[in-house]
């Protein structure tokens, strides 16, 4: 997940505003998920990740809307933002089953291509990618 726009933030509001925003998203993506073996974590730049585990896709898409809503509550001005006058995020969201073999390095190529997808397609959303 990226924040969207999140160049123009810095050159707006400057890179002291723009590390503070990095700290209260991070913040908002730890609230977003609650167990023990949930992680948030900063992939660097403006860019973020999610691991979680759940039991279908419906309840994997339930806490990606939370994580992108904590962020958008944040109430953060962003004027430079085509997707709100807020701080937002796009996502791509990829569901493997646990028994899945698939690779590291695929699970981050089918998360990238739901992420230009969801900026593709106006920022501010969620990507399911199969």
């Amino acid at each position: 997940m990226d924040i969207d726009h999140f160049k123009q933030y810095n050159d707006t509001y400057g890179h002291q505003e723009g590390d503070n925003v990095l700290k209260q998203v991070a913040i908002a993506l730890k609230a977003s998920i609650y167990r023990a073996n949930d992680f948030a974590f900063r992939l660097g730049g403006e860019e973020f990740g999610l691991l979680y585990m759940v039991n279908n896709k419906d309840d994997a898409l339930k806490i990606a809307t939370k994580a992108k809503d904590n962020i958008q509550n944040l109430a953060i001005p962003h004027s430079g933002n085509s997707a709100a006058s807020v701080v937002t995020m796009s996502m791509g969201l990829y569901v493997i089953d646990v028994d899945d073999n698939t690779t590291t390095e695929d699970i981050y190529k089918k998360c990238d291509d739901g992420l230009y997808v969801s900026k593709d397609g106006g920022r501010n959303q969620i990507t399911l990618v199969s």
